[in-house]
């Protein structure tokens, strides 16, 4: 799937991207998200939330753009993105008087049994971030949210969102069907 990930890379500018490939599965990423990264002593994660697809003229885009500034869930949405990896950050780092202060914490628990009883078959990649390793003092990982995969037998293209219960269907379907058109023009037939 190189042919994919090069145009991929071409049209979306994303923050990060992957190209994994175990046996016959493969997979080839696109990520806006840095769930953590450690270089040289220092961890770093860079939460996003809220995205909407660029469009229009200058001031259609500004305003879009204060929309989602000002937009209530977006607004909780992204004081979760950035809570959840100060806790699991918390959880493996030396915690240096006043550098890290965690209030409370997502179950992680009670949202794994939520997905376990809603959806019919295992995520599998496609479950957090894939860890890319340098050495043993340096390591990547994005969040696993626009994909390409193929197999023996398929090609397919999955996108990720963040359902909350300010959540509005409608909007999180918009925005899942931005993130999946972003890519699709991507996509290049390559042999199994």
């Amino acid at each position: 799937m190189p042919v994919t990930l090069f145009h991929g890379r071409l049209s979306n500018t994303p923050a990060r991207s992957f190209s994994f490939s175990q046996a016959s599965f493969q997979a080839i990423g696109f990520s806006p998200e840095l769930k953590v990264s450690v270089e040289n002593g220092k961890v770093t994660t860079e939460p996003l939330a809220g995205t909407e697809l660029r469009k229009g003229t200058e001031v259609e885009v500004n305003r879009l753009r204060q929309d989602l500034l000002n937009d209530p869930k977006e607004i909780v949405e992204h004081v979760l993105s950035v809570k959840a990896p100060i806790g699991e950050i918390h959880q493996v780092v030396e915690n240096k008087e006043g550098t890290i202060m965690v209030e409370d914490l997502i179950s992680r628990r009670l949202v794994l049994e939520a997905i376990q009883h809603i959806e019919i078959q295992p995520r599998e990649l496609y479950a957090g971030a894939i860890v890319m390793l340098d050495d043993v003092k340096s390591l990547e990982a994005p969040l696993v949210l626009c994909n390409v995969f193929q197999d023996n037998h398929k090609q397919w293209i999955q996108a990720g969102a963040r359902i909350i219960s300010q959540s509005n269907p409608e909007r999180e379907l918009t925005e899942t069907d931005e993130k999946l058109t972003r890519i699709a023009p991507s996509v290049v037939e390559e042999a199994k």
